[in-house]
């Protein structure tokens, strides 16, 4: 589209104030093409996979949207509950 090959970019996270360089090669594109065949055959069969909490998910900008704690050993009856009672208390 702009007649022109870029060689690299840059992915800059904001909570940790990070900057990292990430590098266009054919290697790295085919690892991209094939995430997105998993997670559209993911969507296509209604299937999350299940979270692999770690340290990152504390600097994560998706935490609140991805919500690793739901994937402990507790009912989603047990984590509404647990939220409502920290709403009001």
């Amino acid at each position: 589209m702009l007649c022109c090959d870029i060689a690299c970019g840059f992915i800059y996270y904001g909570e940790t104030r990070h900057r990292t360089k990430i590098v266009f090669d054919t290697e790295g594109r085919e690892k991209v093409r094939q995430m997105f065949k998993e997670m559209h055959k993911y969507f296509s069969q209604r299937y999350t996979p299940k979270v692999k909490i770690s340290k990152s998910c504390n600097a994560c900008s998706l935490k609140n949207v991805c919500v690793p704690e739901l994937n402990k050993n507790i009912s989603a009856a047990q984590y509404i509950s647990r939220k409502l009672k920290e709403e009001d208390g």
